[in-house]
């Protein structure tokens, strides 16, 4: 385990900040899109301002054919058309125990059933039987049945659509070809000449699917798999994942560096995270980073042909972008290609069953006509709308008797998720509600405003499941089937986040800040008890702790408990089987606390998987040798309170005289906190959903720390002045770190070498254990 001073997102770091002063702009929130009159309702499209993006054009496996003629079909499939059947495919034989039934999967349940990814639709060479490109408000029926050894009896299709060489923005949607267009969406193209791709699947209609394109562009497709009723089977049942990382090409001894150009990688997928070695295919989500030019990706069977298709498509240097990946495994290994130098990432989502093991019911798919399970923008599709999450802000969604979904039985859905009207730069992450947000993405932006869809398999809980963003943007999820099986129940204390929002908004910084853009915070669902020390406090200072812990908790939500008075706390420890205190001080006790009014502070633990920070205890330390008043003036004990316990809270400086956090002693609003120290209290408290700390009353996620692995880390760093000074005291930072030494040199050398700017490392101090926060 690595530690560095200044970088927060450490795994399995325990750390103590004491009214850290660093000023981070405020995030406030933009306006919300309205759909206009002339854009299917709520189809995330529409009227985005192209970006400002110098990127050439993603380049495909297969040269581009050009404006081959006017769009039009060789032989179109006719309503009602029933297209030649075939039962062989890829050597497979339909066995006994598929008890296969000749109804409609939306009626029933299906296996799965790979297949060598083939193009079946190429619309610049005319593969398919279409020439040229697609006009705007274009609808393009594709026939899939008969095709790429699909049979007539399939009851849905996995296509990896690309779009190249479009002209201007807009959507593109695939749905069943004898159904009318949905509302859903399953391409975003934000500029004139894109190359994007995302997979799709999506129910057969009279054996085909239709393409509606909002835009004139050429159009690709690729055959993944298919779907094949069945009530009962071995082979072809999927086995949802928590998302587990296969490879990154960016974390040492993974790979030496980027993929070059042209390199391919043969990738155990079995091998690495124990998948059976008869496993039929993987579902993986493929990202692309710091690319060094437009080219595309592709993930195969080993041993198949390599560039014949492809799986992603970049735009150009330093693009972020993934796309998931069904692909059949040759004894439990796929072989990952680049075109590009690039780094690679892939994420493990689950994985079919082969024609070993049990028969089962569970893991057969239901493919449902698509739906919307969610758009913020909606309110009629949203527990937050009409609303632009913000920055790290979930969205739980309940899924269970919606869109076709039944009330039980559901393990995993089918979905496309999209995030449009993008704040900035991030990731995007779904999973199971209440089971913890895993260390990887499905969705990633590059810059504001923009438009990014992906499908997803997402496994989910009894809840439903969540929808994650780091930067904030609009998020969007049609359905398009699910899984069966039973879905696992929330972690202890769960509590889903519905909340329209934060009551005003304002400035506000958090303090125990991540490299990611998360933070850490109090988990709502445990209570806080505190205990204060009275040494040398004012007689009224009772009915001010009393006063400000109230205002505290009607403006978060938390719940504190008061355990009484101690003697303890001076050096901001909280006493044994507490996990707050609040003390008031002097120099002599601690010198800390010279020339300033108060610290506040805590501990927070970040777990080893990066997710899930949580403050572990807190501290208010108090100079009891200023003078104090009552209430919330100028030297006001409670406005004193307010601000120090809105740092143990989580609340950091701001340079805004209206909020409380303001760094120096002054006449607070009525009430106490300003909009933006109510904003940020918001984000902190008991709206948000219940954190998986490992301990008793948290939840149940293990966090794979063994005892002695954190490093204490005590920052002490600008603290708050009283209204004497007028300035906020500049004494640097303060950094003592305890660790042991002869177990722990690297951790040590890493400390020195990277405290930062402004820090002085006053000890390192040999102990036999290192201290616990």
């Amino acid at each position: 385990m690595k530690r560095a001073v200044g970088v927060v997102d450490q795994r399995g770091v325990s750390k103590r900040i004491v009214a850290a002063a660093a000023l981070v702009a405020a995030a406030v929130l933009g306006p919300v899109r309205a759909i206009t009159a002339d854009e299917p309702a709520g189809v995330p499209s529409g009227e985005l301002a192209v970006p400002a993006l110098e990127a050439a054009p993603g380049t495909d496996p297969e040269p581009a054919g050009g404006e081959l003629g006017s769009w039009q079909a060789s032989t179109p499939l006719a309503a009602g058309a029933s297209p030649s059947e075939e039962t062989a495919v890829l050597g497979e034989t339909l066995s006994a125990d598929d008890a296969l039934t000749a109804v409609g999967a939306a009626s029933g349940s299906n296996k799965f059933v790979p297949v060598t990814p083939t193009r079946v639709l190429d619309t610049r060479d005319g593969t398919g039987g279409w020439w040229g490109k697609v006009p705007v408000n274009g609808d393009l029926p594709v026939a899939i049945a008969g095709t790429a050894g699909v049979p007539g009896n399939a009851s849905a299709v996995v296509l990896n659509l690309t779009v190249t060489e479009a002209e201007q923005l807009g959507f593109v949607t695939v749905f069943p070809a004898d159904q009318g267009l949905p509302n859903a969406s399953s391409i975003n193209v934000e500029y004139s000449g894109q190359t994007v791709a995302n997979l799709v699947t999506v129910p057969l209609g009279s054996g085909g699917v239709r393409i509606y394109t909002q835009l004139r562009t050429h159009l690709l497709a690729d055959v993944a798999g298919y779907y094949v009723p069945a009530a009962s089977s071995t082979s072809g049942r999927f086995q949802a994942v928590a998302p587990l990382r296969l490879l990154d090409t960016r974390e040492p001894g993974q790979h030496p560096g980027r993929f070059a150009a042209g390199e391919q990688l043969d990738l155990d997928v079995a091998g690495l995270v124990g998948l059976p070695r008869t496993a039929t295919a993987a579902v993986l989500n493929l990202t692309a980073t710091e690319p060094t030019a437009a080219g595309f990706l592709s993930v195969t069977p080993q041993g198949a042909p390599i560039g014949g298709v492809s799986n992603l498509n970049v735009a150009g240097a330093g693009q972020t972008i993934a796309n998931q990946v069904v692909v059949p495994l040759n004894n439990g290994v796929a072989t990952v290609y680049s075109a590009v130098g690039s780094h690679v990432i892939v994420d493990l989502a689950g994985w079919y069953s082969g024609s070993e093991g049990a028969t089962s019911s569970d893991g057969l798919f239901v493919p449902v006509t698509p739906g919307r399970l969610l758009d913020t923008r909606d309110p009629a599709n949203s527990p937050i709308a009409p609303r632009k999450p913000g920055a790290n802000a979930i969205v739980d969604v309940t899924a269970a008797s919606r869109r076709g979904i039944p009330a039980g039985g559901v393990s995993a859905l089918v979905v496309n998720a999209t995030a449009t009207e993008a704040t900035g730069a991030g990731f995007f992450t779904l999973f199971g509600a209440g089971l913890g947000r895993p260390l990887a993405s499905n969705l990633n932006v590059n810059f504001p405003g923009q438009t990014v869809p992906n499908h997803a398999v997402v496994p989910v809980s009894t809840a439903g499941f969540s929808f994650f963003t780091s930067s904030g943007a609009s998020l969007i999820v049609d359905v398009s089937g699910y899984f069966t099986g039973a879905a696992p129940s929330p972690s202890v204390g769960y509590v889903p986040n519905t909340s329209a929002g934060p009551p005003s908004t304002g400035p506000h910084s958090f303090l125990y800040q991540m490299n990611d853009g998360s933070f850490a915070r109090w988990n709502p669902c445990s209570a806080i008890t505190y205990q204060v020390n009275y040494s040398g406090a004012p007689a009224f200072a009772r009915s001010e702790v009393a006063k400000a812990i109230a205002k505290v908790e009607a403006a978060t939500g938390l719940d504190f408990v008061d355990l009484g008075e101690t003697t303890l706390g001076n050096d901001g420890s909280p006493p044994a089987g507490v996990k707050a205190v609040i003390s008031f001080v002097n120099s002599a006790e601690n010198p800390n606390i010279n020339n300033v009014a108060g610290l506040g502070g805590g501990s927070y633990y970040t777990p080893q998987n990066g997710r899930d920070a949580y403050v572990a205890d807190g501290f208010v330390l108090i100079n009891e040798s200023t003078t104090y008043q009552q209430g919330t003036g100028p030297i006001g004990l409670e406005g004193l309170l307010l601000h120090e316990i809105g740092h143990m809270v989580g609340l950091n400086h701001v340079q805004d005289i209206r909020e409380v956090m303001y760094p120096v002693m002054h006449t607070l609003p009525d009430g106490g906190f300003g909009p933006g120290d109510l904003e940020g209290l918001w984000h902190l408290g008991a709206a948000q959903r219940c954190l998986n700390t490992g301990a008793s009353g948290f939840g149940t996620q293990s966090l794979g720390e063994t005892e002695g692995d954190p490093i204490r880390v005590q920052q002490f760093q600008d603290g708050d002045t009283d209204s004497g000074t007028g300035t906020d005291g500049d004494r640097g930072r303060l950094v003592v770190a305890y660790c042991d030494l002869s177990a722990n040199p690297a951790l040590t050398a890493d400390l020195l070498a990277n405290r930062g700017d402004g820090t002085r490392v006053a000890a390192v101090t040999s102990m036999a254990t290192p201290g616990s926060a």
